[in-house]
């Protein structure tokens, strides 16, 4: 049986009883003020939406030495590029949005397309990406924050003003034809041709490098097994080119983190057989942005141009 109460006298009145019936939280049907609304910021004239973090040095890692203030230089900001029906690949095709200095209490605040899937990867001095974020994005006219990179959602943040606050956020709105890519074909061939490929060759130094998509195979197959056994290492591991062997190369040393599974790996001692010191620093540049992009070998065809 539903019953509904009289505000006025108090009294519990029958509303519904059919023994053929089950009665689950009945309503009366009658005249009513409307309700408030639920509020919202979203506005679909605003083609924009912000994203803003408070300090990129909280997070969840073991132990907050690892990266310590000031090591965070840049954030780098992906645009995802949906695939196809039936294209496959480790990772989707990426844009950049825009690469922009964090403050230096961590924080930043962005506006950025609207409805966009949007990848944060925080910098280090050498521009490889120390940590990403999932897809995240913000809506029309939204203002989306998080705390920190990786934080735990339990804590509350600090009571203090971020810097990033106090100023108008950076604009990463360029339109799609204008967000460049990086891709081997485009990009990096020119380098490995012009520095790399004259001792990568057929009877150089591994990996060879000749041979343009060839090359762009052979740095993303396995590597060989070592002669005591072991486990078998890629040269390149998409979408994170401080842990990639090859990058390790270019720079000179192991540039892992302590929380990467790679950190413990030591490089041979002795000069590096292609000399990749007489690299230009855009040209090192250009090889960890092609690796944390995803590593593809054509941008062009990924977006179907």
């Amino acid at each position: 049986m539903s019953r509904r109460l009289d505000p006025v006298s108090g009294r519990c009145e029958p509303v519904f009883d059919d023994p053929r019936r089950h009665d689950i939280q009945a309503h009366v049907m009658a005249p009513r003020t409307e309700p408030d609304g639920r509020s919202s910021v979203v506005t679909e004239e605003d083609p924009h939406g912000t994203l803003y973090c408070l300090n990129v040095y909280v997070s969840d890692l073991a132990q907050r030495s690892w990266v310590p203030p000031g090591t965070v230089k840049r954030l780098r900001v992906l645009e995802g590029i949906p695939q196809k029906a039936g294209e496959t690949g480790p990772l989707i095709p990426r844009r950049i949005l825009g690469e922009i200095p964090v403050e230096e209490d961590g924080s930043f605040s962005i506006d950025v397309p609207a409805n966009t899937p949007v990848e944060l990867q925080i910098l280090d001095a050498d521009g490889m990406a120390l940590r990403s974020c999932g897809w995240i994005w913000a809506r029309n006219h939204e203002p989306r924050g998080c705390i920190g990179c990786h934080e735990d959602g339990e804590l509350a943040p600090e009571n203090r003003f971020a810097q990033a606050m106090n100023r108008p956020s950076i604009p990463l709105t360029l339109p799609p034809r204008r967000r460049r890519t990086v891709d081997f074909r485009r990009d990096v061939v020119p380098i490995i041709a012009r520095q790399c490929a004259p001792c990568h060759d057929e009877d150089g130094a591994p990996p060879r490098l000749d041979g343009g998509l060839r090359a762009c195979q052979r740095l993303l197959a396995a590597d060989a097994p070592a002669a005591g056994g072991g486990s078998r290492r890629r040269f390149v591991h998409p979408g994170q080119a401080r842990t990639s062997p090859f990058v390790w190369h270019l720079f000179g040393r192991n540039t892992s983190r302590p929380w990467d599974e790679t950190a413990g790996i030591r490089l041979k001692e002795g000069p590096t057989p292609c000399e990749a010191r007489r690299l230009s620093d855009d040209d090192k540049r250009t090889f960890v942005e092609w690796v944390d992009l995803g590593a593809l070998w054509d941008t062009a065809a990924a977006q179907g141009e």
